[in-house]
């Protein structure tokens, strides 16, 4: 799904995998369905678990690491 006001997308990572930073202009809520990893947003590092929802500020820099394989929603 992709519309104006935000996305929902399904994604998953092997170990050690690193997705760039970026930024959207919505609040971007991210699921761990499957796995772990670290979120870096701004200057705070969150470790992120299966279960786990993290929310990401419109217009902030972030960047996603694998520490186990896992998946995102």
């Amino acid at each position: 799904m992709n519309q104006n006001t935000g996305t929902a997308t399904l994604s998953s990572f092997d170990t050690g995998e690193v997705q760039t930073s970026t930024y959207y202009p919505y609040d971007r809520l991210i699921h761990i369905v499957a796995g772990e990893a670290t979120i870096h947003v701004d200057e705070l590092s969150n470790i992120v678990k299966t279960g786990e929802i993290l929310i990401v500020p419109a217009h902030v820099k972030h960047w996603i690491k694998a520490n186990k394989r896992f998946k995102m929603l």
